[in-house]
């Protein structure tokens, strides 16, 4: 009974550990490791009243679904991040590893001429230590990255792992139709085999493992190309944002270099109509050339450049379109997200507002608002515009798009609220839809 409390003790922090490089936890490390040792402490002491009220070691491994599995589950569900198929998935594959974990070092202590309860014990810490070791190595971060990503997927992900645990509970159900009970191996959670079904049990551990294994790499390639994917599709809006304001740039150099030239012609012809004294014809002449520098001037609206030119370009544009564009930037030079990377997604936030004051109505009122404002550390863009029609959102709370081959752009936006770890929101209500996209300087 001590071994059991010993190994007990020893393993379910390793299985946590090995948990936590699958999930993403919602609160800090001190509070995690007080839950984590909560539920550790509920469970021992559950297996301790099982035993002092039967007396019996294999009681407490029939109800380990109830002292082990329960507590777990409440508690890694409790401090999960995100509550979806990704975390049924981790569970139950930890369920199935930890399952296989136990057989085989049941079998590999029977395999042994020596007969020692230190065995088991040893042989299923040193594989608990390996899977987590292969875990931090090639899971960790990026598995939990990947999870994000799946969506719908992991309903069939879910499927394998579920289906072995209802396996073992079938075979567990099965004892009492075995009539040879002498020369058996005691498997905790799952019975017993015969010496002689060892080779097949073993190969079935194998291809279940093989099968976990082939899905986790099969996440990760999967989300490889979709990262590669929003990769070339946040350098597309780069350069597209980029080209346009060096279109507009050298529109507006040219135009000021013809200005130049003619400058000369232009005070000739003002001081003959001052030589004249045809003072209104002299007025208007200055009022129109006054406009013309106008069109010339770079706009300045705060001290980032790219984004500067980026709001530069689509204020020119509204003007242009007689669409009311409100401007309120409040932030440093230096922002702690990538110049190209926020330069992407506000050309296309602010093209996005663009083209739904484009479908309106010309005589109705249209209009662009624009935020940027930094308090601290924490930073908000805010993107607000008119629109006519119905707006459709999914289940997340992201607006689908009706057009085919659109909606590229919003992936660009998710990317960089991923990447930068952000919070996104959106709302269509009384016909304004408003962006809203909050990062914060982790430095």
């Amino acid at each position: 009974m001590l071994r059991y409390f010993v190994d007990s003790l020893v393993t379910l922090p390793l299985l946590y550990a090995i948990m936590a490089t699958m999930i993403e936890f919602r609160f800090g490390k001190r509070r995690c490791l007080i839950v984590i040792a909560l539920a550790i402490c509920i469970t021992v002491s559950m297996d301790s009243w099982k035993y002092l009220h039967s007396g019996v070691l294999t009681d407490i491994y029939a109800f380990a679904w109830l002292t082990t599995c329960i507590p777990s589950f409440l508690s890694l569900f409790y401090l999960a991040k995100y509550r979806d198929g990704s975390f049924f998935f981790a569970f139950f594959t930890e369920c199935v590893l930890a399952s296989i974990v136990s057989f085989l070092a049941y079998i590999f202590a029977y395999l042994l001429p020596w007969r020692s309860e230190v065995f088991p014990f040893l042989f299923h810490t040193l594989m608990l230590f390996g899977i987590l070791f292969v875990c931090r190595r090639f899971l960790g971060r990026n598995f939990i990255e990947a999870a994000r990503y799946q969506g719908k997927r992991w309903l069939l992900y879910c499927a394998l792992p579920f289906m072995c645990i209802v396996i073992w509970i079938m075979y567990t159900g099965s004892f009492s139709h075995s009539i040879d009970i002498a020369n058996k191996i005691d498997l905790p959670y799952a019975g017993y085999i015969y010496p002689q079904d060892i080779p097949l049990f073993i190969v079935l551990l194998v291809i279940i493992f093989y099968t976990v294994s082939l899905i986790l790499i099969m996440i990760t390639i999967i989300h490889r190309a979709d990262k590669e994917r929003r990769e070339k599709t946040t350098l597309y809006f780069q350069s597209k944002a980029l080209r346009e304001r060096l279109f507009s740039l050298e529109d507006k150099e040219e135009s000021l270099r013809i200005l130049r030239h003619d400058m000369r012609h232009h005070l000739s012809t003002l001081s003959g109509l001052l030589h004249n004294k045809e003072l209104l014809q002299a007025q208007e002449y200055v009022s129109q050339l006054d406009h013309n520098l106008v069109q010339t001037k770079q706009e300045s609206f705060c001290a980032n450049p790219v984004i500067n030119a980026v709001i530069s370009y689509y204020a020119a544009i509204a003007q242009r379109e007689r669409i009311q564009f409100l401007i309120r930037i409040q932030i440093s030079g230096n922002l702690p997200v990538d110049d190209m990377n926020i330069g992407a997604i506000l050309s296309n936030a602010l093209e996005n507002a663009y083209n739904a004051c484009m479908k309106q109505p010309v005589d109705v009122k249209r209009f662009i608002e624009l935020k940027f404002i930094q308090h601290k550390k924490q930073f908000v863009l805010d993107v607000s515009n008119s629109f006519y029609g119905d707006v459709v959102f999914d289940l997340s709370g992201r607006p689908v798009s009706q057009r085919k081959d659109h909606g590229i752009g919003s992936q660009s936006i998710f990317a960089f609220v991923h990447k930068y770890n952000s919070t996104i929101d959106y709302s269509a209500k009384n016909g304004v839809f408003n962006l809203r996209i909050m990062f914060a300087d982790s430095e």
